[in-house]
């Protein structure tokens, strides 16, 4: 019966590769990120409004590279716990006698490794969740084709403006050299 098998124990290494794979994403993401933040600046210097799929890959790729540095902090979390357990039990077999208040800390320890899955856990429903709301709104976006201008007047003025005094707030040069009549929108 499979459900029956031990799991293998995490181990520091496995963390420690789970990190490198996690921050070549992390890479992957925020290189995008700053590609679509630089298209999106060019676009509005230009007087022009970006398209709906760039300012929703913006977001989205904002989205996932806040996610992503989440779950780096919860793996440097069980890493930090690994540390810990094996100082306790190399103090366990070193120091017998004070075994009984070790353990009590231990089995503290074990309860919070079991809540950190939880939270990796919740954190991967978290991704999925907001990966099929973003594809269902995009799904949406595409299916409302006969009224596709109000939408976008709507979506202009509420995240276009956004997006704008988002990137104007960050970038002095870039909200001196953005159009006068965008900055009255």
């Amino acid at each position: 019966m499979r459900f029956l098998k031990r799991r293998k124990k995490v181990t520091k290494e496995d963390i420690e590769r789970a990190i490198e794979i996690i921050d070549d994403k992390e890479f992957e993401i925020i290189s995008r990120l700053g590609t679509l933040e630089r298209g999106i600046k060019e676009i509005f210097l230009k007087g022009e409004n970006p398209t709906i799929p760039k300012m929703i890959a913006y977001k989205r790729a904002k989205l996932l590279a806040n996610i992503i540095e989440g779950f780096k902090d919860t793996l440097r979390g069980v890493a930090l716990e690994i540390d810990i357990k094996a100082d306790f039990d190399k103090i366990k077999t070193e120091l017998p006698s004070v075994f009984e208040l070790i353990n009590s800390f231990h089995t503290s320890l074990t309860t919070s490794n079991q809540n950190i899955e939880q939270l990796i856990k919740m954190q991967r429903k978290y991704v999925t969740r907001m990966d099929r709301s973003i594809h269902q709104s995009l799904a949406r976006m595409e299916d409302m084709s006969e009224s596709v201008e109000e939408i976008k007047r709507e979506f202009y003025e509420k995240e276009g403006k956004a997006i704008l005094e988002e990137l104007m707030a960050e970038d002095a040069e870039f909200a001196e050299a953005i159009p006068a009549e965008f900055k009255r929108k």
